[in-house]
């Protein structure tokens, strides 16, 4: 093989071996042959520029993949032109580069940055606590800070065009991740109580919930992933009438239950007997004038019979009218009273 070793080296700055904006790179391009060679064209290229890359699984048979990539400079040094046709003899040649990273570019480090996210589920009532967990691996120069955003999405759809509008409603951040380091980072965000349920089975109007997770890095683009989020509509509670007292639900030989009382009730006590008809006045003194009616209601003087029901006779006056007859009814045909 003519060519035994063909590299690239270049000298570190700092401990980390990082570089930023405005910072000078030096290197050298070293090539060993066998043998005598002729090189036809030689070029130093650099390029800084950023990658992301995550999966997503919904369900057994939904996977996607999203990716993007993001130049920030590309730099070209022509070390060894075509027109010349250098020959190189045997052995180990150096060849020096030297160039400057842009003052506008964002970040230029070394490592890569990767991050799981992970929610108990999808659906919360308003109130609730929506716990997100983080596994973040930051294996770049630079500290990331985990940053959340729940937001709003409104669709509205009208004669095959739509309309669509986005509101952040509320944001959160983390402790950040220092780099050349794993952590879990573990975030509980409390949704709001007046925020309106989610719409998705109206044609016309749709309302969806996003959660934005995105990790900030200085001077650079900041990888994102966003999560669906439904919230449920408040179900009002149903009451349960109470349970009628002391009906069913006491159980069959509770000490609690009350004692029936099996005494037998003794007979009839004897009653006193009725006044003499003379102590009352039968009818009292009649002051009214003939023409008039009066209506006169008499208590009926109870009688031993315990069957006797209590009347109150009523007695009419009048003109040419006599005063009926007072009476008492029992209430059993073999009454011993002879009344």
């Amino acid at each position: 093989m003519t060519i035994k070793t063909f590299s690239i080296e270049y000298d570190a700055i700092n401990s980390k071996n990082t570089f930023t904006n405005g910072d000078t790179i030096n290197g050298r391009i070293i090539i060993e042959t066998s043998k005598e060679i002729r090189i036809q064209l030689l070029i130093f290229i650099a390029q800084g520029k950023a990658r992301v890359c995550w999966s997503e699984h919904y369900g057994q048979y939904q996977h996607y993949v999203y990716w993007a990539d993001e130049k920030y400079y590309d730099v070209k040094h022509h070390i060894l032109r075509e027109a010349r046709q250098d020959v190189i003899g045997k052995g180990r040649h150096v060849f020096p580069f030297s160039f400057k990273i842009p003052d506008s570019v964002k970040v230029f480090g070394s490592g890569n940055i990767s991050m799981d996210v992970h929610t108990t589920r999808m659906g919360y009532k308003q109130g609730e606590g929506l716990q997100v967990t983080l596994d973040v691996t930051n294996h770049s120069s630079r500290a990331v800070k985990p940053k959340f955003i729940l937001y709003e999405k409104k669709s509205f759809f009208a004669q095959g065009r739509r309309k669509v509008c986005t509101n952040e409603i509320l944001k959160e951040k983390a402790e950040a991740v220092a780099s050349s380091s794993k952590e879990t980072v573990t975030k509980v965000i409390s949704i709001p109580r007046e925020l309106p349920p989610s719409i998705l089975n109206c044609s016309i109007i749709k309302l969806e919930y996003r959660l934005k997770i995105h990790l900030d890095i200085k001077y650079t683009s900041d990888p994102e992933i966003k999560l669906p989020i439904v919230i449920l509509p408040e179900v009002p509670a149903v009451k349960q009438p109470p349970a009628p007292a002391g009906f069913g639900f006491e159980a069959f030989g509770s000490p609690n239950q009350p004692v029936w009382n099996t005494t037998p009730q003794q007979g009839p006590q004897p009653m006193d007997p009725p006044p003499p008809y003379g102590a009352y006045a039968m009818y009292p003194p009649n002051s009214h004038s003939d023409k008039d009616n009066i209506i006169l209601f008499i208590p009926c003087i109870p009688f031993p019979c315990q069957n006797v029901l209590p009347v109150l006779p009523t007695m009419q006056l009048g003109r040419d009218r006599s005063v009926g007859d007072l009476c008492v009814l029992c209430c059993s045909s073999s009454c011993p009273q002879d009344l």
